[in-house]
């Protein structure tokens, strides 16, 4: 199937975030982009300026990205996983990891199905609704757990005229010092509730409380 309007391909335009296994693209992507930037740490110091920080940036988040895989209780993930455990670590490469406090996802034995405070791999169910309050007092129903986001308020600046690359002129838009704060999930910023149709247990919540399970 194909977008009408922009003529691509609809599998192009879906999330790769799988909810109910907690992973991206497919259950082994994780393991494979930390293993292959992980065995680069050698040339890691051979890169371009700037390049270096890059690399550790991008190692980190897969780190993180695996861990928190294997905290999301599967028995595909927990196969996977376990098969892992074969393969040797060069004892160098964890020295390079904790060097960089970047967390050591190679330890299965501490991470899966054991969801870390300390490394802030945070475990809920991805095939449950929950239900959040905004800044602002909406209710909002969510597929799978939401997360606070923050992000500034832009208007469009009449007493400003500017050029575009092709010479068209048009309103700037500004920051007006304000912050618009809500939630959302991997699939979105959830759907609208009258808060009167809710039971009892949600009606005094607010933008302060966590999510609740539905």
């Amino acid at each position: 199937m194909f977008n009408k309007e922009k003529n691509i391909p609809e599998e192009q335009l879906q999330c790769p975030y799988i909810s109910n296994y907690g992973f991206v693209i497919d259950y082994t992507f994780a393991s494979r982009l930390f293993h292959f930037l992980a065995r680069m740490y050698k040339d890691a110091a051979t890169l371009p300026p700037g390049y270096e920080e890059e690399y550790e940036y991008l190692l980190k988040s897969a780190s993180k990205l695996k861990i928190w895989q294997m905290g999301v209780p599967s028995k595909l993930n927990e196969n996977y996983f376990n098969n892992l455990k074969t393969i040797k670590i060069d004892p160098n490469l964890i020295k390079y990891l904790s060097n960089i406090n970047c967390p050591n996802a190679f330890d299965i034995d501490k991470y899966l199905n054991k969801p870390s405070d300390d490394d802030k791999v945070v475990q809920h169910r991805y095939d449950q609704a929950y239900i959040a309050v905004n800044e602002n007092g909406e209710y909002r129903v969510f597929e799978g757990y939401p997360y606070r986001h923050t992000e500034k308020v832009f208007v469009e600046d009449t007493t400003k005229l500017e050029e575009d690359y092709y010479g068209k002129e048009h309103h700037p838009y500004v920051w007006n010092g304000q912050f618009n704060k809500y939630w959302a999930s991997a699939r979105g910023r959830g759907a609208y509730v009258n808060k009167e149709c809710l039971p009892a247990v949600y009606q005094n919540m607010s933008w302060d409380d966590d999510p609740k399970p539905m």
